[in-house]
């Protein structure tokens, strides 16, 4: 595997369609942010803490979708153990009638995405607007 020792990587707006690598394994940080992913290698995640990464930014690439699971109230203190809403932290969307939140912090990593990673879970009308 190339780049063994690789702490940071970012390949911000680079019109990027999809990564199929794994990460390096001393990646920490990986900015994918303002691409144009529809396909990220599941391991950048880092839902399992098979890895490194501890900041993953996806934001920006709006047909990326990855499956991520609704919580209660409020995030695990701890962090997540898999992709997870954060309930109250939903802010309505400008010139929409919906509302989008972001991710839980993860157990090993945080992730910053845009809403349709996942709308269905991450975004929701607004009170009175549907």
């Amino acid at each position: 595997q190339g780049f063994p020792f690789l702490l940071s990587l970012d390949l911000s707006s680079n019109e990027i369609t999809g990564f199929d690598a794994p990460p390096p394994p001393e990646l920490i940080v990986a900015d994918f942010s303002h691409n144009s992913l529809s396909h990220l290698h599941a391991t950048f995640y880092n839902e399992d803490g098979s890895n490194l990464i501890m900041s993953l930014n996806v934001q920006g690439n709006p047909a990326l979708q990855r499956r991520v699971s609704m919580e209660g109230e409020l995030c695990p203190a701890a962090g997540a153990d898999h992709l997870l809403t954060s309930s109250s932290g939903f802010v309505a969307m400008p010139g929409s009638s919906f509302e989008c939140t972001s991710l839980c912090p993860g157990l090993h990593a945080r992730v910053l995405s845009h809403p349709s990673l996942n709308s269905t879970v991450l975004c929701r009308c607004r009170f009175g607007q549907g």
